[in-house]
């Protein structure tokens, strides 16, 4: 069935995630600025969690236990940091400091780790290029780490898959000749796609878990085990 709830029809919503349990549902919610809202599918009851003046919350992802929340803290288009908070909107911490652009956190398992896509510049005998990899920041240590080197256009959501050792995404062409990835086909609607299984270490040779004819994007582990993702067969269909 379908539930319907109106919060703000004025509003431009996104990045929705369910809480582990199913009782929540967290979502970017922008009219103009941006903050993220916890709406609870129990009681009707939406929780709005307002960033201070300056910066923007968005990308809100659920910790296992479903107490706690990672997201991305935006201070201007260049800086943007990971951060967690509780449910009840104590605890803030904040967690990097690096020049990397970040979204789309995602807690590990076992909760001790988030794992987020990062945009920086990559510098050649070319010239300069932005690109994106995967990055983990421990919450313990709270040191930030690359754990890919694709280099790729863009990369989508993140996911720890439930044995803790490996990652799930999908990328998005190519910023620079790289291995077996292929650059975005200029005859094309859609850049190639390609979906990866990833365990996180950067040195290590990826190869795709899916790729062209089959363009596959949004992979999101399922409690089954199973990964659902979509697929899209032509530029036309999905």
């Amino acid at each position: 069935s379908i539930l319907w709830w109106s919060v703000d029809s004025a509003a431009q919503f996104g990045n929705p995630r369910f809480s582990p349990d199913g009782e929540h549902l967290a979502f970017d919610h922008c009219r103009p600025n941006c903050q993220f809202v916890v709406h609870s599918l129990k009681t009707g009851k939406s929780i709005y969690f307002d960033s201070p003046k300056g910066e923007r919350w968005i990308n809100p992802a659920f910790a296992s236990k479903g107490n706690e929340l990672a997201f991305v803290v935006i201070r201007d288009p260049s800086e943007t940091q990971i951060a967690t908070i509780r449910l009840d909107g104590s605890n803030l911490l904040r967690l990097t400091s690096s020049p990397v652009i970040k979204r789309s956190p995602s807690f590990s398992p076992d909760g001790r780790q988030i794992v987020f896509a990062g945009k920086s510049k990559t510098v050649t005998e070319r010239g300069s290029f932005s690109s994106s990899d995967l990055y983990v920041v421990d919450l313990g240590t709270r040191v930030e780490r690359r754990v890919t080197d694709l280099r790729v256009l863009d990369i989508g959501s993140p996911f720890f898959l439930p044995d803790r050792e490996k990652i799930v995404f999908h990328t998005v062409g190519s910023a620079l000749p790289r291995r077996n990835l292929q650059r975005i086909p200029l005859n094309s609607m859609f850049p190639d796609r390609t979906v990866f299984v990833q365990t996180p270490n950067e040195t290590a040779e990826l190869e795709p878990s899916l790729q062209v004819p089959l363009v596959a994007s949004s992979p999101t582990p399922i409690a089954t085990g199973e990964i659902a993702l979509l697929v899209r067969v032509n530029d036309l269909d999905g």
